[in-house]
């Protein structure tokens, strides 16, 4: 769009794209903006990344991360999102029934999910 519209949507709140900074030059989401600078977001995330283990950041990054930080019994959606996570990990498919991906996600999502979260949580 124009720039006179795109300011106009932003004065009045309807963009919600990238913005700049006027004072420091950087590009952050309207996200960004309303959590603080974007690099003191992004300073947070690799600050919490640097306590974790490799094997942890990646399942955190499929989706299955912080389940140590849960409070109250865990839903059905994060439990089938973790173990959809470990089957996409052979190391831990070789820990179940399972040797194939495929097999392994088929039976996540035919509500089989309590053989992979048992791996998980030892």
């Amino acid at each position: 769009p124009p720039e006179g519209l795109a300011a106009l949507g932003r004065e009045l709140g309807y963009y919600s794209g990238p913005r700049m900074d006027e004072e420091t030059g950087e590009v952050a989401s309207a996200d960004a903006v309303k959590e603080g600078a974007f690099t003191e977001t992004w300073g947070k995330r690799l600050e919490k990344a640097s306590t974790m283990t490799p094997d942890q950041i990646i399942m955190a990054a499929r989706g299955a991360g912080n389940s140590n930080l849960r409070e109250g019994p865990e839903s059905d959606s994060s439990k089938k999102r973790r173990a959809l996570a470990g089957c996409r990990d052979s190391g831990l498919r070789k820990q179940t029934s399972f040797s194939e991906e495929k097999a392994c996600t088929a039976a996540v999502f035919g509500g089989n999910v309590d053989f992979m979260i048992q791996v998980l949580d030892k």
